[in-house]
């Protein structure tokens, strides 16, 4: 708790501190799934409700433990800690300045277990995060991090096993809704190319479950092609990505700023044209509803004109 007050501290000093800390923690291979560990059983376990039953005090106020603001919080912890995976530096300095000779082990937790990736994927789309990521630009710089990070230690772990690192559809999954939620923010959180780059890089470090998926996912004859390995995951995984964001959010109608809304805008607008056209029998019911409420409400504010 203390780490995730400080995370967000004001205070350039303590905030400096935390970040190094959590890049010290992440290169520990002990301390990381622990760690990992006790987010499941403190913000994953009641996902379903919105929240979690822990609530904590700061700066005098109990707030919600799956509050906006603990998210970001713990993003950012999250963030650190795959940057320590990532490159051990903060560790290691402090370790020569006791003795020059002493050595830190290169960190293998992200890589080691599968259920790591299984964890913070399925935090990073959280139902608090994805409601609130698109009015909350804190929020939502945080989330880029830590799916950045978490695509470079996919990358990472991908050199360190001299082949392409596999990974479960739904992890996939759950970073790509994330990245939808993020290429749905607004314009003014300067955010887009970034989750762009992100989405580009994760693409093609998934060459392979591309073209194994290609073969289910894609329409026609089934085959592979070279075209193939170079779509983006956004169109390979479409018919899950769609069905998974419309079953979190409320019934229609949607106002054009729910985030559910603006995340599958995001997502027709990132795959090509014939990814929405070979799943119009998903896509249509999503305009009809949306085009019948906007006709139903333009009716409506004329009768009240008149």
């Amino acid at each position: 708790d203390g780490l995730s007050k400080n995370i967000l501290s004001e205070e350039k000093d303590v905030l400096k501190a935390a970040l190094e800390s959590c890049r010290i923690i992440g290169s520990n291979n002990h301390c990381c799934p622990l760690i990992v560990s006790a987010i499941t059983l403190k913000y994953l376990c009641n996902d379903g409700e919105n929240k979690s039953l822990v609530k904590h005090e700061h700066d005098g106020a109990t707030i919600d433990s799956s509050s906006p603001r603990q998210m970001t919080s713990m993003l950012l912890i999250l963030d650190g800690m795959m940057k320590g995976y990532l490159c051990n530096g903060a560790a290691s300095s402090i370790l020569h300045e006791i003795d020059q000779e002493l050595t830190i082990q290169t960190p293998d937790w992200f890589h080691k277990s599968p259920s790591i990736a299984t964890t913070i994927s399925s935090f990073v789309c959280h139902s608090t995060i994805t409601s609130n990521v698109a009015s909350n630009s804190s929020l939502a710089w945080a989330l880029l991090d830590a799916c950045n990070s978490f695509v470079q230690c996919i990358q990472q772990s991908n050199r360190v096993d001299g082949e392409e690192w596999g990974m479960s559809e739904d992890v996939v999954i759950n970073i790509l809704i994330s990245i939808a939620y993020l290429l749905g923010c607004p314009d003014e959180f300067g955010i887009s190319s970034h989750a762009m780059r992100v989405l580009h890089s994760f693409s093609s470090c998934q060459c392979c479950v591309v073209r194994s998926n290609s073969k289910h996912h894609g329409k026609g004859s089934g085959g592979s092609t070279a075209d193939d390995a170079m779509q983006s995951l956004m169109d390979v995984h479409f018919r899950r990505l769609l069905p998974r964001i419309i079953s979190s959010a409320p019934p229609f109608p949607w106002e054009q700023s729910d985030p559910a809304f603006l995340a599958i805008d995001a997502l027709l607008r990132t795959c090509s044209g014939s990814t929405a056209g070979n799943n119009f029998d998903m896509v249509a019911p999503f305009f009809i509803s949306h085009l019948s409420t906007a006709a139903y409400n333009k009716n409506d504010d004329c009768a009240h004109d008149q």
